[in-house]
């Protein structure tokens, strides 16, 4: 566990980062190909993608800002370490989330690794908690 906090409501998150999320979210939901349903494979409404897609991207910008992580490239790929190892950032709902399903999330993600396309390499686990718009950054697990 790390447990680095960050608050950060959305209002003073940089409008580049809510661009980029509804970015993605747009390529999520026009897509054929992208699994709109959770890791988990529970069905997603458009609404939860966005907050999702949201939250995600706001991990994303803390660990750039605070980390020196910068964008990978390639396209369903999160982030690359300052080392350059390739990284999916999964951003969770604290109160939804316990160590079997983190553990069943990252057994999932390798499952994904083995599909071919699937290239990072480890995953930073960050939690958020609504009520506070504090983020921690849990753990950082090997795929």
């Amino acid at each position: 566990m790390i447990t680095d906090k960050y608050i950060l409501p959305v209002n003073i998150v940089p409008l580049s980062v809510l661009y980029d999320a509804e970015e993605e979210y747009n390529l999520i939901i026009k897509s054929n190909y992208t699994n709109k349903n959770s890791l988990a494979g529970r069905p997603r409404d458009p609404d939860e993608i966005k907050s999702n897609v949201i939250r995600g991207k706001i991990g994303e910008y803390i660990l750039k800002r605070c980390y020196g992580y910068s964008n990978d490239p390639e396209a369903y790929h999160d982030l690359v370490s300052p080392g350059g190892v390739r990284t999916e950032v999964k951003t969770w709902r604290r109160e939804s989330v316990n160590p079997e399903k983190i553990n069943t999330q990252v057994r999932a993600l390798s499952s994904k690794k083995l599909e071919g396309w699937f290239h990072s390499t480890v995953v930073v686990i960050i939690l958020f908690d609504d009520k506070n718009d504090e983020y921690e950054i849990f753990d950082i697990r090997r795929i």
